[in-house]
């Protein structure tokens, strides 16, 4: 197999890598807005545990794995040169693609996700009568309200 196969593989990892990486900053500058200045104190994060999609994490996982592995086989298989150049193709095109057409972590795509997210996260708590957790989540969904109108 030639390397550049992995090489070019490597590109549309990397770009979903990069959007995952723009989500998880987009869930923290929302918890951040969310918690009040005593628990920023206390969590300088603020409530980003808390509106991040579950899901996403898992995919974030998979896709650095990935990364990790190609960058690793092309390294072990093909020599340092290639791994190098793996690397920078892998950089370049996620660096371009957030430059190009990936939503910056501030954008409405991102706060739409997470709103969505914690809003079936409310209604499958209220299913289940986990009324803790709703009460919580109901808090939450509250403050975006009034945090972004």
């Amino acid at each position: 197999m030639s390397p550049l196969y992995i090489i070019l593989a490597l590109a549309p990892i990397a770009v979903a890598y990069r959007y995952l990486l723009e989500q998880t900053q987009a869930a923290r500058v929302i918890g951040i807005k969310l918690a009040s200045p005593d628990f920023l104190r206390v969590n300088k994060n603020g409530h980003q545990d808390a509106v991040s999609i579950p899901e996403a994490s898992k995919w974030f996982f998979l896709s650095m794995a990935l990364l990790l592995g190609g960058l690793a086989w092309l390294a072990f298989g093909f020599g340092w040169w290639a791994a190098l150049t793996g690397l920078l193709t892998a950089y370049g095109s996620s660096t371009i693609a957030q430059v190009l057409f990936l939503p910056k972590k501030d954008s409405r795509h991102f706060f739409m996700q997470i709103f969505g997210s914690m809003s079936r996260r409310y209604a499958d708590f209220e299913r289940d009568g986990d009324k803790e957790r709703a009460k919580a989540m109901r808090y939450l969904l509250d403050r975006i309200a009034e945090e972004f109108p």
